[in-house]
């Protein structure tokens, strides 16, 4: 397992409380499979070809410690409009992996169309969440895709109905501030459009130092 067994101590630490908690079984199960398809597989090394001007293995040995909800005192409203431009549509905001509704802008999405957060749609439906993520382990990207899927807490979940146009970008806004210590966060992005919809997805991701 090249260069895996660094960032499992701390992949094992979080996982626990997250197969006793109050996830659905289904989503349990998908952590598991993801666990252990990075177990077997291990994650990317110069060997492969879209890495191989990658050394992953000093990221590995980073002693990183998971991200905690909580917006930053930092991250106010003028610092935010600084970090990424107003795109005139909604805008979901994330700071350190975690949902800031008092950062985001949901005003004027019409009924039909759902743009919200992971763990609220989870809470809210699960069921129209779980097509979306009962995949198969082998189809997972690479051992940090299968990680992400493990870990996730939260993040972007967007649903489009069938032949509907969304005529203002949705920005999705990925903003961190670490501080001192080095910390990890697993937010994942959702899209489900229907047949004949039409919407435009912008991501930022930025960070303060």
């Amino acid at each position: 397992m090249s260069g895996a067994a660094d960032a499992f101590p701390l992949a094992i630490s979080q996982l626990p409380s997250k197969l006793n908690g109050n996830d659905p079984d289904w989503l349990k199960g998908l952590r598991r499979s993801a666990l252990q398809w990075v177990s077997e597989r291990g994650f990317p090394t110069a060997k492969d070809e879209a890495w191989k001007y990658t050394r992953v293995a000093p990221i590995l040995k980073i002693p990183f410690k998971p991200a905690e909800p909580g917006a930053s005192r930092r991250l106010v409203a003028p610092a935010i409009d600084q970090l990424a431009c107003d795109l005139g549509g909604p805008r979901l905001v994330f700071v350190n992996g975690h949902f800031a509704p008092e950062r985001s802008l949901l005003k004027s999405i019409p009924r039909e169309i759902r743009i919200t957060n992971f763990a609220s749609a989870l809470h809210e439906d699960g069921r129209t969440i779980e097509p979306l993520l009962s995949r198969s382990p082998h189809e997972h990207l690479n051992g940090f895709t299968a990680l992400n899927t493990a870990l996730a807490e939260d993040g972007a979940f967007i649903h489009i109905p069938p032949n509907t146009t969304i005529e203002e970008p949705i920005h999705l806004l990925f903003l961190s501030d670490t501080g001192s210590t080095p910390i990890v966060s697993h937010p994942k992005t959702w899209v489900l459009a229907g047949p004949g919809s039409r919407a435009t997805i912008v991501e930022t991701h930025a960070s303060i130092l």
